[in-house]
């Protein structure tokens, strides 16, 4: 099946008092917030694998976020803008908080929610379910060689941090391995590690592609406390 997305970004003029963005007839969850860049993201995500619903996934997207009042979930999604009378009213549930240059109150559905931000936006395709958001920097379209590796999803489809949820994980060591030939080279990663009197709760520091900088680096004032500390050397293919 060919690769199929619609996508539209609104901001600035196209932001009028009253109208209608978008408008999805598919559950909606709210997957992921990213404090660092105020970046708000809902997901609906595709049918299949036991899922019902189209063969697509739409990523929705708030930037930058001032305040946002949402319900963890919507069974349908539309998203317009305040009129003024609205806009007043969300404002004055934000003590302290007055619309900044070029900012703007999105209603969802009527009353079941407002985000406060300058643009929002959705991006709507067939890539997987486990696949990060199409607005993670980074994101590698579907169809690329089998080489070229990127992290896990996350656990907020990757606009963040790229730390791996469970399910993520075990459907990656369940599927095909991509042999070492199609790889560009295998090398070692030095890891420094901090002990934990906790059971089971040692630290990974840093991370270094040479012994030496590992070592120059254990052996610094950046590394304080435990006197259990040392290297670890991990393999891996890119």
């Amino acid at each position: 099946m060919a690769h199929q997305w619609s996508s539209h970004w609104f901001n600035g003029r196209q932001l009028q008092p009253g109208s209608v963005l978008f408008s999805f007839e598919r559950p909606f969850v709210l997957e992921a917030f990213s404090a660092s860049h105020s970046q708000l993201l809902l997901v609906s995500l595709a049918g299949g694998d036991g899922l019902a619903g189209p063969s697509t996934r739409v990523d929705v997207l708030f930037k930058p976020v001032r305040a946002l009042h949402l319900r963890r979930q919507y069974p349908s999604l539309t998203v317009r803008c305040a009129t003024a009378d609205e806009a007043s009213a969300v404002v004055a549930q934000h003590p302290g908080l007055t619309l900044g240059t070029g900012e703007h109150v999105f209603v969802l559905n009527d009353g079941g929610g407002h985000v406060i931000a300058l643009a929002t936006g959705f991006y709507e395709d067939e890539r997987s379910n486990y696949a990060p958001s199409a607005f993670a920097e980074g994101w590698v379209e579907p169809g690329g060689p089998p080489w070229r590796r990127q992290a896990l999803v996350g656990i907020d489809r990757g606009l963040d941090y790229e730390a791996a949820a469970t399910g993520d994980l075990s459907v990656a060591l369940d599927g095909p391995a991509v042999p070492l030939a199609a790889r560009m080279k295998v090398g070692t990663l030095y890891i420094v590690m901090l002990g934990s009197t906790a059971p089971r709760k040692d630290i990974p520091v840093d991370a270094f592609v040479t012994r030496a900088e590992a070592e120059e680096f254990l052996a610094s004032e950046s590394v304080r406390a435990p006197a259990k500390r040392w290297i670890e050397t991990v393999r891996i293919a890119v």
